[in-house]
Protein backbone atom coordinates (compact mmCIF):
# COMPACT_ATOMS: atom_id res chain seq x y z
CA UNK A 1 0.00 0.00 0.00
CA UNK A 2 2.86 2.39 0.81
CA UNK A 3 4.41 2.01 -2.64
CA UNK A 4 0.99 2.45 -4.25
CA UNK A 5 0.48 5.74 -2.42
CA UNK A 6 3.95 6.94 -3.41
CA UNK A 7 3.38 5.95 -7.05
CA UNK A 8 0.04 7.79 -7.07
CA UNK A 9 1.79 10.80 -5.63
CA UNK A 10 4.44 10.72 -8.34
CA UNK A 11 1.71 10.42 -10.98
CA UNK A 12 0.21 13.70 -9.74
CA UNK A 13 3.47 15.51 -10.39
CA UNK A 14 3.65 13.98 -13.86
CA UNK A 15 0.23 15.44 -14.67
CA UNK A 16 -0.24 19.04 -15.81
CA UNK A 17 -3.80 19.04 -14.47
CA UNK A 18 -3.20 17.87 -10.89
CA UNK A 19 -4.19 20.22 -8.08
CA UNK A 20 -2.86 20.98 -4.62
CA UNK A 21 -6.10 19.70 -3.10
CA UNK A 22 -5.57 16.28 -4.70
CA UNK A 23 -2.01 16.16 -3.40
CA UNK A 24 -3.13 17.06 0.12
CA UNK A 25 -5.87 14.42 0.06
CA UNK A 26 -3.31 11.82 -0.95
CA UNK A 27 -0.83 12.98 1.70
CA UNK A 28 -3.51 12.71 4.39
CA UNK A 29 -3.99 9.08 3.32
CA UNK A 30 -0.22 8.59 3.46
CA UNK A 31 -0.06 9.99 7.00
CA UNK A 32 -2.97 7.83 8.18
CA UNK A 33 -1.43 4.71 6.66
CA UNK A 34 1.92 5.36 8.33
CA UNK A 35 0.22 6.20 11.62
CA UNK A 36 -1.63 2.87 11.66
CA UNK A 37 1.34 0.87 10.34
CA UNK A 38 4.31 1.92 12.49
CA UNK A 39 6.72 -0.29 10.54
CA UNK A 40 6.33 2.05 7.55
CA UNK A 41 7.97 4.79 9.58
CA UNK A 42 11.31 3.01 9.15
CA UNK A 43 13.37 4.37 6.24
CA UNK A 44 14.28 0.82 5.18
CA UNK A 45 10.62 0.19 4.30
CA UNK A 46 10.50 3.10 1.85
CA UNK A 47 11.86 2.59 -1.72
CA UNK A 48 14.54 5.21 -1.16
CA UNK A 49 16.98 3.53 -3.54
CA UNK A 50 14.42 2.89 -6.30
CA UNK A 51 15.69 4.68 -9.38
CA UNK A 52 12.12 5.13 -10.63
CA UNK A 53 11.45 7.72 -7.92
CA UNK A 54 13.78 10.58 -7.09
CA UNK A 55 15.49 9.32 -3.92
CA UNK A 56 16.27 12.80 -2.65
CA UNK A 57 12.68 13.99 -2.89
CA UNK A 58 11.38 10.73 -1.45
CA UNK A 59 13.79 10.96 1.48
CA UNK A 60 12.61 14.54 2.06
CA UNK A 61 9.02 13.26 2.15
CA UNK A 62 9.99 10.50 4.61
CA UNK A 63 11.57 13.10 6.90
CA UNK A 64 8.59 15.44 6.75
CA UNK A 65 6.09 12.61 7.24
CA UNK A 66 7.87 11.24 10.30
CA UNK A 67 8.28 14.71 11.78
CA UNK A 68 4.46 14.86 11.80
CA UNK A 69 4.04 11.43 13.38
CA UNK A 70 6.56 11.53 16.22
CA UNK A 71 8.13 14.11 18.52
CA UNK A 72 11.36 14.37 16.57
CA UNK A 73 12.99 17.21 14.71
CA UNK A 74 14.04 16.97 11.09
CA UNK A 75 17.66 17.15 12.25
CA UNK A 76 17.13 14.14 14.54
CA UNK A 77 15.39 12.12 11.84
CA UNK A 78 18.25 12.75 9.41
CA UNK A 79 20.46 10.53 11.56
CA UNK A 80 18.11 7.57 10.95
CA UNK A 81 18.71 7.79 7.21
CA UNK A 82 22.38 6.93 7.58
CA UNK A 83 21.57 3.23 7.93
CA UNK A 84 19.50 3.17 4.72
CA UNK A 85 21.43 5.40 2.34
CA UNK A 86 25.08 5.91 1.45
CA UNK A 87 26.86 8.93 2.89
CA UNK A 88 26.84 10.96 -0.32
CA UNK A 89 23.07 10.53 -0.63
CA UNK A 90 22.53 11.45 3.02
CA UNK A 91 24.64 14.57 2.50
CA UNK A 92 22.63 15.44 -0.61
CA UNK A 93 19.34 14.96 1.25
CA UNK A 94 20.61 17.09 4.14
CA UNK A 95 21.50 19.96 1.79
CA UNK A 96 18.14 19.65 0.00
CA UNK A 97 16.33 19.70 3.34
CA UNK A 98 18.29 22.77 4.43
CA UNK A 99 17.56 24.44 1.09
CA UNK A 100 13.82 23.93 1.59
CA UNK A 101 13.48 24.49 5.37
CA UNK A 102 14.96 27.47 7.21
CA UNK A 103 14.93 25.77 10.62
CA UNK A 104 17.20 22.87 9.64
CA UNK A 105 20.87 23.05 10.58
CA UNK A 106 23.51 22.95 7.85
CA UNK A 107 25.59 19.77 7.53
CA UNK A 108 28.34 19.59 10.14
CA UNK A 109 30.78 18.49 7.45
CA UNK A 110 31.23 20.18 4.10
CA UNK A 111 29.95 23.55 5.27
CA UNK A 112 31.56 25.17 2.25
CA UNK A 113 29.33 24.66 -0.76
CA UNK A 114 32.22 23.74 -3.06
CA UNK A 115 32.80 20.58 -0.98
CA UNK A 116 29.52 19.12 -2.28
CA UNK A 117 30.02 15.80 -4.16
CA UNK A 118 27.71 16.38 -7.17
CA UNK A 119 26.38 19.35 -9.18
CA UNK A 120 22.90 18.77 -7.73
CA UNK A 121 24.15 18.77 -4.15
CA UNK A 122 26.36 21.73 -4.99
CA UNK A 123 23.32 23.74 -6.06
CA UNK A 124 21.22 22.62 -3.07
CA UNK A 125 24.02 23.79 -0.83
CA UNK A 126 24.10 27.18 -2.54
CA UNK A 127 20.35 27.53 -2.08
CA UNK A 128 20.63 26.51 1.58
CA UNK A 129 23.35 29.08 2.24
CA UNK A 130 21.48 31.82 0.37
CA UNK A 131 18.31 31.10 2.37
CA UNK A 132 20.33 31.96 5.49
CA UNK A 133 21.89 35.11 4.09
CA UNK A 134 25.26 33.43 3.52
CA UNK A 135 25.64 34.26 -0.17
CA UNK A 136 29.23 35.37 0.41
CA UNK A 137 30.13 31.79 1.39
CA UNK A 138 29.02 30.44 -1.99
CA UNK A 139 31.69 29.73 -4.60
CA UNK A 140 31.78 31.16 -8.12
CA UNK A 141 29.82 31.01 -10.39
CA UNK A 142 26.99 30.53 -7.90
CA UNK A 143 27.52 33.90 -6.24
CA UNK A 144 27.01 35.41 -9.67
CA UNK A 145 23.91 33.24 -10.21
CA UNK A 146 22.37 34.59 -7.00
CA UNK A 147 23.26 38.14 -8.03
CA UNK A 148 21.71 37.56 -11.47
CA UNK A 149 18.46 36.44 -9.85
CA UNK A 150 18.28 39.68 -7.89
CA UNK A 151 19.11 41.74 -10.96
CA UNK A 152 16.41 40.07 -13.06
CA UNK A 153 13.81 40.50 -10.33
CA UNK A 154 14.70 44.20 -10.30
CA UNK A 155 13.86 44.38 -14.00
CA UNK A 156 17.38 44.48 -15.42
CA UNK A 157 18.22 43.18 -18.88
CA UNK A 158 18.96 39.48 -19.44
CA UNK A 159 22.16 40.33 -21.34
CA UNK A 160 24.41 39.80 -18.34
CA UNK A 161 22.58 36.60 -17.44
CA UNK A 162 23.13 35.19 -20.93
CA UNK A 163 26.86 35.84 -20.52
CA UNK A 164 26.82 33.96 -17.19
CA UNK A 165 24.89 30.90 -18.38
CA UNK A 166 27.78 29.25 -20.27
CA UNK A 167 29.71 29.16 -16.99
CA UNK A 168 26.75 27.61 -15.19
CA UNK A 169 26.37 25.10 -17.99
CA UNK A 170 30.02 24.15 -17.71
CA UNK A 171 29.76 23.19 -14.02
CA UNK A 172 26.15 21.97 -13.79
CA UNK A 173 24.75 21.03 -17.19
CA UNK A 174 23.33 17.77 -15.82
CA UNK A 175 21.01 19.69 -13.50
CA UNK A 176 20.34 22.68 -15.75
CA UNK A 177 16.62 22.99 -14.82
CA UNK A 178 17.60 23.72 -11.20
CA UNK A 179 19.46 26.90 -12.12
CA UNK A 180 17.78 27.78 -15.42
CA UNK A 181 14.14 27.86 -14.28
CA UNK A 182 14.79 30.30 -11.41
CA UNK A 183 16.54 32.62 -13.88
CA UNK A 184 13.75 32.20 -16.43
CA UNK A 185 11.03 33.02 -13.92
CA UNK A 186 12.96 35.90 -12.34
CA UNK A 187 13.19 37.65 -15.73
CA UNK A 188 10.46 39.98 -16.93
CA UNK A 189 7.96 38.09 -19.08
CA UNK A 190 8.90 39.89 -22.27
CA UNK A 191 12.57 38.90 -21.78
CA UNK A 192 12.05 35.19 -21.16
CA UNK A 193 12.16 34.30 -24.84
CA UNK A 194 15.82 35.43 -24.94
CA UNK A 195 16.69 32.88 -22.26
CA UNK A 196 14.74 30.11 -24.00
CA UNK A 197 16.56 30.96 -27.23
CA UNK A 198 19.90 30.43 -25.46
CA UNK A 199 18.66 27.07 -24.20
CA UNK A 200 17.90 25.90 -27.76
CA UNK A 201 21.58 25.50 -28.50
CA UNK A 202 22.22 23.29 -25.49
CA UNK A 203 19.36 20.81 -24.92
CA UNK A 204 17.05 18.74 -27.10
CA UNK A 205 13.75 19.91 -28.51
CA UNK A 206 11.52 18.35 -25.86
CA UNK A 207 13.43 20.13 -23.09
CA UNK A 208 13.12 23.46 -24.89
CA UNK A 209 9.38 22.92 -25.33
CA UNK A 210 8.99 22.13 -21.63
CA UNK A 211 10.87 25.34 -20.82
CA UNK A 212 8.42 27.27 -22.99
CA UNK A 213 5.57 25.82 -20.97
CA UNK A 214 7.32 26.42 -17.67
CA UNK A 215 7.82 30.08 -18.58
CA UNK A 216 4.09 30.70 -18.33
CA UNK A 217 4.33 33.08 -21.30
CA UNK A 218 1.43 33.23 -23.75
CA UNK A 219 3.87 34.42 -26.42
CA UNK A 220 4.95 30.79 -26.83
CA UNK A 221 1.42 29.53 -27.53
CA UNK A 222 1.51 30.04 -31.36
CA UNK A 223 4.86 28.25 -31.56
CA UNK A 224 3.62 25.35 -29.41
CA UNK A 225 0.44 25.17 -31.51
CA UNK A 226 2.48 24.88 -34.69
CA UNK A 227 4.76 22.20 -33.24
CA UNK A 228 1.77 20.22 -31.98
CA UNK A 229 0.08 20.32 -35.39
CA UNK A 230 3.21 19.47 -37.37
CA UNK A 231 3.53 16.05 -35.84
CA UNK A 232 6.96 14.54 -35.30
CA UNK A 233 8.75 13.35 -32.16
CA UNK A 234 8.02 16.47 -30.09
CA UNK A 235 4.39 16.98 -31.09
CA UNK A 236 2.97 15.27 -28.02
CA UNK A 237 5.19 17.30 -25.68
CA UNK A 238 4.17 20.50 -27.44
CA UNK A 239 0.48 19.61 -27.18
CA UNK A 240 0.85 18.90 -23.47
CA UNK A 241 2.66 22.18 -22.78
CA UNK A 242 0.15 24.11 -24.88
CA UNK A 243 -2.74 22.61 -22.93
CA UNK A 244 -0.97 23.45 -19.69
CA UNK A 245 -0.50 27.09 -20.68
CA UNK A 246 -4.10 27.43 -21.83
CA UNK A 247 -5.75 25.78 -18.82
CA UNK A 248 -3.53 26.46 -15.83
CA UNK A 249 -5.26 29.77 -15.15
CA UNK A 250 -8.50 27.86 -14.55
CA UNK A 251 -7.10 26.42 -11.32
CA UNK A 252 -4.92 28.75 -9.21
CA UNK A 253 -4.13 25.77 -6.94
CA UNK A 254 -2.70 23.63 -9.74
CA UNK A 255 0.60 21.89 -9.03
CA UNK A 256 2.02 23.28 -12.27
CA UNK A 257 1.56 26.87 -11.04
CA UNK A 258 2.78 25.92 -7.59
CA UNK A 259 6.04 24.52 -8.92
CA UNK A 260 6.57 27.67 -11.01
CA UNK A 261 5.89 29.84 -7.97
CA UNK A 262 8.45 27.85 -5.98
CA UNK A 263 11.20 28.18 -8.60
CA UNK A 264 10.61 31.93 -8.61
CA UNK A 265 10.46 32.39 -4.82
CA UNK A 266 12.19 29.39 -3.21
CA UNK A 267 14.29 31.41 -0.75
CA UNK A 268 11.22 32.84 0.97
CA UNK A 269 9.08 29.69 1.08
CA UNK A 270 9.05 26.77 3.52
CA UNK A 271 9.12 23.33 1.96
CA UNK A 272 8.93 22.55 -1.75
CA UNK A 273 6.09 21.60 -4.13
CA UNK A 274 7.04 17.93 -3.68
CA UNK A 275 7.05 18.27 0.14
CA UNK A 276 4.35 16.80 2.34
CA UNK A 277 1.12 18.70 1.57
CA UNK A 278 3.00 20.61 -1.13
CA UNK A 279 4.92 22.81 1.29
CA UNK A 280 3.60 25.59 3.50
CA UNK A 281 2.65 28.76 1.68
Amino acid sequence: MLETLLEQRQALFNSHQASLSLLRQLDRRLLLWCEHHPDTRQPAIWPLTDGAINSGRLALLWLETNARLQPATLDTLLAELKDSLDQDTVTAVHWQLAACHSGVSLPAEGMVAEAAPTPETDLWSVMALARRGLEADCPSPWREWLAALEALRAGESVAGTRELMPRLWLVAQTVWPMWFYPLLLAAQEEQRSALVNWLMGHVDGADVIEAMGASGCVQFEPWLQELAEQGGPDAEVAATELEGLQTEGDDPTGLRLRQRHWWANWAGLEGAPWSLFGGHW
